[in-house]
């Protein structure tokens, strides 16, 4: 089966494995959760990888998540943070006092 977008050759799945797409197309599990696929260079995952495990973070996704929560609380999403990150959620209650 060929990508309608790029037009490469996708990996074939029996039809139950298959997650079901919203209205954007973006894939949907059954739990509620998203994947959302990050595409980067071999030698920034491995710097990134050292980081997280410098900085005492439990893994590669603890990472992500507090980076993005931080981003989002410095652009003044805090609601957003909060949801993405769950230690920024003292600082989505506090922002909306």
């Amino acid at each position: 089966m060929r990508s309608p977008e790029t037009g490469t050759e996708l990996e074939s799945r029996p039809e139950g494995d298959r997650a079901p797409h919203n209205d954007e197309g973006v894939a949907r599990r059954r739990d509620g959760f998203q994947v959302l696929p990050v595409r980067m260079e071999c030698e920034a995952v491995s710097r990134l990888d050292e980081a997280w495990r410098r900085l005492g973070l439990r893994n590669r996704m603890d990472l992500f998540r507090r980076s993005l929560g931080a981003y989002l609380v410095n652009a003044g999403e805090h609601d957003v943070a909060a949801l993405v990150d769950p230690g920024e959620r003292h600082l989505a209650t506090s922002a909306t006092r």
